[in-house]
């Protein structure tokens, strides 16, 4: 499936905080303890009226980005593909990941 937003939206490819680093699954019970009220996802791509009410656009495709953990729209995942996308209006961004 192809996934082309439009608009203020933007596709985003959540981060998978389920597995372990040595590959271990992670129950939903338990990793909602963590309660962590935002996600780490990267921005996939933009529709063309995202931060069009800005002189700068602030994100582009390739930044990983914090957006809120109930922010967006959950995709449908394909069969071989195991990423969680969202559609996130532009709004919902929270901030910018930016490396040292």
């Amino acid at each position: 499936m192809r996934v082309r937003p439009i608009s203020s939206w933007s596709l985003v490819r959540v981060e998978d905080n389920s597995m372990t680093a040595g590959g271990i699954a992670i129950p939903e019970s338990i990793a909602d303890r963590d309660k962590k009220t935002c996600q780490i996802a990267e921005v996939v791509a933009m529709g063309s009226e995202a931060f069009s009410d800005q002189d700068k656009t602030p994100v582009k495709v390739g930044d990983k980005i914090f957006i809120r953990k109930y922010a967006g729209i959950d995709l449908p995942r394909e069969t071989n593909d195991k990423s969680l996308y969202k559609l996130v209006d532009h709004n919902e961004i929270v901030a910018v990941i930016e490396d040292e």
